[in-house]
């Protein structure tokens, strides 16, 4: 599949379009399977400020059924991808200081209990700050 065009649009200057272009590539060989449709996968890739940022993220999954299963945890939740980008983000970090590991599995389920467990508030706080004061009460085991 040829991703410059879609390149062209998430690039901030010309110089940008072909690293976009191989990072759409490498994150589509990747998980592309588990998005509905080449839309849908571009969607998703424009909420990363940069490539590093997303092939950082798309080496966290083995396939596109882990990616599949993120997918529709963010469809279950009330939070936006975007929310979900970011408490990701601060989980991997809080992850990586602490020396610990954890499954895709266990990652994306911790996340959708701190956005269930926000959900019956209006308004909702945002993701990430749920997460961080799930991680600085209660770590994750």
């Amino acid at each position: 599949m040829d991703f410059i065009n879609y390149a062209s649009e998430l690039a901030k200057d010309s110089s940008q379009t072909k690293p976009w272009a191989i990072a759409l590539e490498k994150t589509w060989v990747k998980v592309g399977a588990s998005f509905a449709n080449v839309e849908s996968f571009i969607h998703c890739a424009k909420a990363f400020p940069s490539t590093d940022k997303l092939l950082e993220f798309s080496k966290l999954f083995e396939g596109a059924e882990e990616m599949k299963q993120l997918l529709q945890a963010i469809d279950d939740s009330i939070h936006p991808l975007n929310e979900w980008l970011t408490a990701f983000d601060l989980m991997n970090s809080w992850l990586i200081q602490n020396r610990r590991k954890a499954s895709m599995e266990k990652r994306i389920g911790y996340l959708s209990c701190c956005s269930k467990s926000c959900a019956n508030f209006f308004p909702s706080p945002k993701l990430r700050e749920v997460t961080r004061e799930m991680l600085d009460l209660h770590g994750m085991d």
